[in-house]
């Protein structure tokens, strides 16, 4: 022993002449130390192993310590003699210690990141809603809705499904203003708007054009089907009032079907069949094709 290389005894170095005064149990332990690394330094690196794998897990990770600990003290003790032992028993907690902090520090680093990361994410969320919206009413503003109309003309045109559009208004609205002021108007505005989203599916668009006109958008939805759903909003309006002593509300509707035409062409024959259900004496649904002028 110690011939070729140094050797390191309980993690010190030891002469030569310190080997030659060991007898041959402590010249065992001391190649047994050689064989595992320098004193405490795998029991350090396992330790650290540990902690890291647990992290987060602050409890669970001091037991791990204090019984790895624990048994290192044990295992020396029958190894070598308590007072040759000693040193690396010291040296124990203080890596137990000192593993324990460095993966409580990167466990808080990792969070304090992650609640950074979330907030930040949760604001732009926000920050993209609240651009997307119509500030009165919360739906859809029409530059989003039209980014979305234009979005699924190009879908219905490629898979062949089909595409309706809803153009609504609120009959007498200028009466309403006029005889119960603005504010009351915006109130009239908002009901009528949480109407129509009652009756919209998840994937369907509601939008507000300005004023007292809104325009619904149904993905996949036929003439026939887009009807009953203008009927059903309709309905559900008329149990709106002005007011106490005010008759209920109305709606008009225009409804067309996508042909493949262009967006400003699309919109435009819904307002044309809403022109037609405000002509045909209003709170009514009309439906019109591209080949009616």
């Amino acid at each position: 022993i110690g011939q070729q290389k140094p050797c390191l005894v309980y993690g010190f170095p030891a002469s030569q002449a310190a080997l030659a005064r060991l007898d041959e149990n402590d010249k065992r332990v001391a190649c047994r130390f050689e064989l595992y690394g320098a004193g405490i330094t795998p029991f350090a690196i396992i330790l650290m192993l540990i902690c890291f794998l647990l992290h987060g897990q602050f409890a669970l990770m001091m037991w791990v310590v204090c019984l790895s600990w624990l048994f290192s003290v044990i295992a020396l003790a029958l190894l070598v003699p308590l007072e040759q032992a000693a040193p690396s028993i010291a040296i124990g907690p203080t890596s137990g210690l000192a593993c324990i902090v460095i993966a409580h520090i990167t466990e808080r680093m990792r969070i304090e990141q992650f609640e950074i990361v979330a907030k930040l994410n949760n604001t732009n969320r926000q920050l993209q809603l609240l651009s997307s919206q119509e500030h009165l009413t919360q739906l859809l503003n029409r530059r989003v809705f039209d980014e979305a109309l234009e979005r699924e003309m190009a879908r219905s045109e490629r898979f062949g499904h089909p595409l309706s559009l809803l153009l609504i208004d609120i009959d007498n609205f200028k009466s309403i203003n006029d005889t119960y002021g603005h504010l009351h108007g915006d109130d009239i505005i908002k009901k009528v708007a949480m109407c129509l989203r009652q009756h919209v599916r998840d994937v369907d668009f509601v939008g507000r054009m300005g004023g007292d006109e809104f325009i619904v958008m149904l993905i996949e939805t036929d003439k026939n089907f887009a009807i009953q759903v203008a009927d059903r909003m309709r309905r559900e309006v008329s149990g709106i009032h002005a007011s106490e002593d005010a008759g209920p509300l109305s709606i008009s509707v225009g409804h067309a079907q996508f042909e493949g035409e262009s967006l400003g062409a699309f919109i435009e024959r819904a307002d044309k069949a809403l022109y037609q259900a405000k002509k045909a004496g209003k709170n009514r649904v009309r439906s019109i094709s591209s080949g009616v002028s």
